[in-house]
Parts: structure tokens; C-alpha cells; sequence
């Protein structure tokens, strides 16, 4: 058992440029305008396409079509029940694959890792995180650097690579484990490096260490501190 337990919000990846959930739709709205999102596009406008009928029905119920969490229980609600607005059937389907996409691509513009010489380093403030749980006292029976566990509500990965910087494995808690070293991190609206199995349905988590272990970082920078294009090379 812990000794200390975090509990993050999305506030906490708002410094590192992730929007909050109140403004992650008006956030993702100015990049469908103003970016060339390429094969993204569509679900995008999918997912626009998709609030506008919800806001036909906003009067008689009281969702918030404004928050990102609210309108992605709208979506999974009308792949549910097969219905939403003058959406077609195929469309309706469509939704919660775009809305998931949408998410991803948005964190990927918005969200910056910072260079040191030409290191990528984990996004403040994460990096000043876990130099504070790593001084965390340790429990008699834990076998780990720290003793902690991190409840989270972000999807990004600013924790997770701030935790693989410093060569610090986590534990997501998707299945029951002995292994007393990792921390465990806790992302209970999903992360972006998990998937599901196709055969057992199961959630299946890609961790950083083995990403990294087939990829390196390609870097071009044009002003100190900031990273204006990383790409990945297998």
C-alpha cells in the first residue's frame, strides 16, 4: 500500500500547453480552422458534426456540449442506443473513433516537450513532479526507489515520459501485480499509449521504454527551450 497518493487534474498538464476540458473543444475547433490536419480532418469535423446535433437536443436535457468528458458519454450513449439527431446510422458509428482521434491530435499539437542542448526533457511542470516524489519517504515493505501512487485524468503522456526520463518504471494497475518497485500511475479516463486487444479485449498499455527501445528522437530547433519539430525514426 502507499504511503502518498497524488490525485491529478487536467489543470495539471496546462502549463506543459494541454487544454482543460472546458476549453479542449474550442481548443480542437481553432486547429480544425487554422492547421492542415491532413486524414484528421474528417474526424474532426465528425466530431463538430456530432455536437451540433446534440445541441439540437441541448434544451430538453442537461448536458454540457462545451466539455470534452460530456460530450464523449453523449457519443458512447448514441453508439449505444443507435441514435443521435439526423445522424445516420453509419455516421453515429463513426463517432466515437473520431472523438478519440480528435483528442489525440490535439495533445499532439498543443502539448511541447522542452530541449536541453539536445536532450528532450519531460514538460514543466512534471519534471519538478517527480523530483518531489522521488523524495518521498520509502515504506519498510516496498521494494521501490519511492512509495507513491498518482491518480490521474489526463490522457497525455507528460507524466509517463517524465517518469521514463528518469529511467523510473510505472505500473498502470490494468491487471493485478506483484512487482513492488514501479510506481503506480492510475489514468482513469484512458492514456494514449493504451489500446485494446482485438482478440481478448482486454486494455493493453504501450509502455515508453519499450517504444524508445526501437526509436530515437530527431531533432530540429530554432530557439533555445523549445521543440518545433520532433520526428521518429524506427
Amino acid at each position: 500500500m502507499s504511503l502518498t497518493v497524488f490525485i491529478l487534474g487536467a489543470g495539471a498538464s496546462k502549463e506543459a500547453g494541454g487544454p482543460l476540458m472546458a476549453d479542449f473543444l474550442d481548443t480542437a475547433d481553432e486547429l480544425r480552422k487554422t492547421i492542415d490536419l491532413g486524414d484528421d480532418k474528417a474526424s474532426f469535423d465528425a466530431v463538430f458534426k456530432g455536437i451540433s446535433a446534440l445541441q439540437a437536443v441541448h434544451s430538453k436535457s442537461t448536458l454540457d456540449v462545451y466539455n470534452l468528458e460530456s460530450v464523449f458519454a453523449a457519443f458512447e450513449m448514441a453508439s449505444l442506443f443507435g441514435r443521435l439527431g439526423s445522424l445516420t446510422a453509419e455516421e453515429i458509428r463513426g463517432m466515437s473513433s473520431a472523438i478519440r482521434r480528435l483528442i489525440v491530435r490535439t495533445l499532439e499539437e498543443r502539448i511541447m516537450l522542452p530541449v536541453r542542448g539536445k536532450t528532450v526533457i519531460p514538460p514543466s511542470p512534471y519534471e519538478e513532479f517527480v523530483r518531489l516524489v522521488l523524495g518521498l519517504p520509502r515504506s519498510p515493505q516496498t521494494a521501490g526507489p519511492a512509495n507513491a501512487s498518482i491518480v490521474t485524468f489526463n490522457y497525455d503522456l507528460s507524466l509517463d515520459f517524465a517518469f521514463y526520463y528518469r529511467r523510473l518504471a510505472v505500473d498502470y494497475c490494468l491487471k493485478l501485480s506483484s512487482d513492488k518497485i514501479r510506481f503506480h500511475l492510475m489514468k482513469l479516463h484512458g492514456s494514449l499509449n493504451w489500446a485494446r486487444c482485438s482478440e481478448c479485449n482486454a486494455v493493453v498499455p504501450w509502455h515508453l521504454d519499450d517504444f524508445f527501445s526501437k526509436r530515437n528522437w530527431n531533432i530540429w530547433v530554432t530557439e533555445p527551450k523549445s521543440v518545433h519539430r520532433i520526428a521518429f525514426y524506427p
